[in-house]
């Protein structure tokens, strides 16, 4: 059985994730334990606990897992520059062992650029989303079309995640950039360990 570690900065990014990830795992029929070792505290803690990972993987206190994903949003930064400062954490030995996933610019646009998975899930499609960089954007963009379909979320529409994720088809989402290249790097893993 393979391992995967996830290093993501909040809730969002902790559920979105894991269906991702169990999805792609079911697709491939492979066996994986799945385990968040930091989902809260935003970017500065992601990247804390990441050195402190490597450091004490480095020592021999853990042993290095299979897969390591590393979850958090671009914030309308470039999202070549901020990969680069993540994979200065990334000690070069380990590199080939962790993939970065990084929503430019919020986690939350990813729920809603498949407006057919958004039309399964809650009965009727969504707005595809445009491109803005204001913090709460996306969260209050996600909160609105749910209610659009009569639903009051609860957790910002978070708590959809999985049935969301589960509707979509990850062939039509080449046109958002960020998630198509998160969704690349892990099926060629996946497609690697079958």
């Amino acid at each position: 059985m393979y391992k995967i570690v996830v290093f993501c900065e909040d809730f969002a990014h902790e559920e979105f994730s894991k269906a991702i990830i169990n999805k792609l795992l079911n697709e491939y029929n492979i066996q994986s334990s799945l385990d968040v070792l930091s989902g809260t505290g935003g970017h500065g803690k992601v990247e804390t606990e990441l050195r402190d990972f490597f450091r004490d993987i480095t020592k021999g206190i853990i042993s290095l897992p299979d897969l390591i994903l590393v979850l958090i949003d671009c914030n309308c930064n470039k999202y070549k520059e901020y990969k680069r400062i993540v994979n200065k954490i990334i000690p070069n030995n380990y590199q080939t062992f962790t993939i970065l996933g990084m929503p430019d610019p919020h986690i939350e646009k990813w729920l809603l650029v498949d407006a057919e998975a958004f039309k399964k899930t809650f009965g009727k499609g969504c707005t595809i989303p445009i491109k803005k960089c204001g913090r709460d954007y996306y969260k209050e963009l996600l909160r609105e079309e749910i209610r659009k379909n009569g639903i009051k979320p609860l957790i910002d529409g978070i708590e959809y995640t999985d049935d969301i994720v589960n509707n979509m088809d990850f062939n039509n989402l080449r046109r958002e950039k960020s998630l198509d290249s998160l969704l690349r790097d892990l099926k060629n893993e996946f497609k690697r360990w079958k």
